[in-house]
């Protein structure tokens, strides 16, 4: 079975999260070809330049997390002076915007949500921290008397953090 082979192995690459109990991943972000993602030009980057949004947020309303997200946020219409922006993506993948105009948001604001999906890994994650956004995230108590957290619920996904 492909599972023990897979077990046995000391290091896994993988571009999302633990896919097998018991395995030991490096994590790795896909390659986001975007010219403003590219070390040359994160490396000219102005990183402490202010900024024009409080809030950017993009999701779907698939869980009980975003949903109230959504709702919350909608509510705040701006934070200290700056706006909050939240759109929706409907369906999981009728996005209100495009991909660069998403990226040029993520430059502009100072904090982005990044709530849990469906699945363990999230591409948003590495493109709100190379964009200079602060990433916000949900934590969970992880299992086991283990005094850290985790981004999931224990059992999401099989996990048993």
């Amino acid at each position: 079975h492909h599972q023990r082979a897979l077990l046995e192995m000391p290091l896994y690459v993988s571009l999302g999260g633990q896919e097998f109990r018991g395995s030991t991943n490096i994590v790795i972000p896909p390659p986001n070809t975007e010219p403003h993602y590219q070390p040359s030009a994160l490396a000219k980057f102005d990183w402490v330049k202010p900024r024009t949004i409080a809030v950017f947020v993009q999701l779907s309303l698939m869980n009980a997390i975003r949903r109230n997200a959504f709702e919350l946020l909608n509510k705040t219409k701006s934070i200290a002076g700056l706006p909050v922006e939240v759109h929706e993506i409907r369906g999981r993948r009728q996005f209100t915007m495009s991909a660069k105009k998403t990226w040029e948001k993520y430059r502009s604001s100072y904090f982005c949500p990044i709530l849990e999906g469906d699945m363990p890994f999230q591409k948003r994650f590495f493109d709100v921290v190379l964009s200079g956004c602060l990433p916000v995230v949900v934590a969970f108590p992880a299992a086991g008397g283990n005094p850290h957290h985790s981004w999931f619920k224990n059992n999401t996904l099989g996990y048993n953090f």
